[in-house]
């Protein structure tokens, strides 16, 4: 029998290279519902504790934010405890296109959570910050495209005056003239209600009488764990299990779709 042609070993071989690519993408699925999982799982076993009442280790609190110092959000000069500024650009290739990030701000100003017993120390630095974005800010960098031609929808002024402020933000956007570009800012008012679930670790050169003000609440390197949510732990839950479900379907699929590809790729092998 006649060896195939090397353009058939070439067709052969692609079906066989697109199996163990999503079969390494199911891996990833697979891992990150795992984490989904576990993370619930931390807070279906971690009490909720009050803030005069935490003792160092895993805790989950539930209250306000109240902000000690004064922090403003950078775009829309917003008071707030905790900001985050996320910039995206529209791509849009042959056959995909969506949001890529190309910069992104935040503090890492310490602040309370409070509740009907007193206040704790939160330190929000490495930390899975789970809120909603507050502003959206959608368009070009330039009011023209095209030389200068045609009209275009600038961002609002106050992400031009942003970039203006913001050397690293400015250095980020270089090259995205022309290109949609939008600005989402996100941000934890004092008074707005927080979930938080992290490690209470002692706090350096603290010495309230008041022994939960000797704490803060932060990213430990053993628990690895520090998630600030403004939903209720039960909404958290329902985010991180519906995650989970379809992080497994959707990783289970990828699975049939390799298995049935790497079988097509053996089967023009044998031919």
């Amino acid at each position: 029998m006649a060896a195939p042609p090397p353009e058939m070993k070439l067709i052969g071989a692609m079906p066989c290279c697109f199996g163990f690519f999503f079969l390494i993408g199911s891996a990833l699925l697979f891992n990150d519902a795992l984490q989904q999982y576990l993370l619930g799982q931390k807070i279906r076993n971690t009490p909720t504790s009050k803030a005069r009442a935490a003792a160092i280790g895993l805790v989950e609190l539930s209250g306000k934010a109240k902000c000690p110092e004064k922090v403003i959000s950078p775009i829309t000069k917003s008071p707030c405890a905790y900001y985050e500024v996320c910039a995206q650009y529209y791509y849009k290739h042959k056959k995909s296109s969506g949001w890529r990030t190309f910069h992104r701000d935040e503090s890492r100003n310490r602040f309370y959570l409070e509740d009907d017993s007193g206040k704790i120390l939160v330190e929000p630095d490495k930390a899975n910050v789970n809120i909603p974005a507050d502003f959206t800010f959608q368009g070009t960098l330039n009011d023209k495209q095209f030389f200068g031609l045609l009209p275009s929808n600038q961002v609002d002024q106050k992400v031009l005056k942003y970039l203006e402020e913001n050397p690293k933000a400015a250095e980020a956007a270089k090259g995205m003239s022309g290109k949609q570009l939008r600005f989402m800012e996100y941000y934890i008012a004092e008074g707005d209600p927080l979930f938080v679930l992290g490690s209470a670790e002692p706090l350096e050169g603290a010495t309230s009488a008041v022994a939960a003000e000797n704490l803060i609440v932060r990213k430990s390197a053993r628990d690895k764990i520090m998630l600030i949510s403004d939903s209720s732990e039960k909404k958290v839950l329902g985010v991180l299990s519906l995650k989970f479900y379809l992080e497994v379907l959707f990783g289970l699929f990828m699975v049939f779709f390799s298995v049935m590809a790497i079988a097509v790729s053996i089967g023009l092998f044998l031919v």
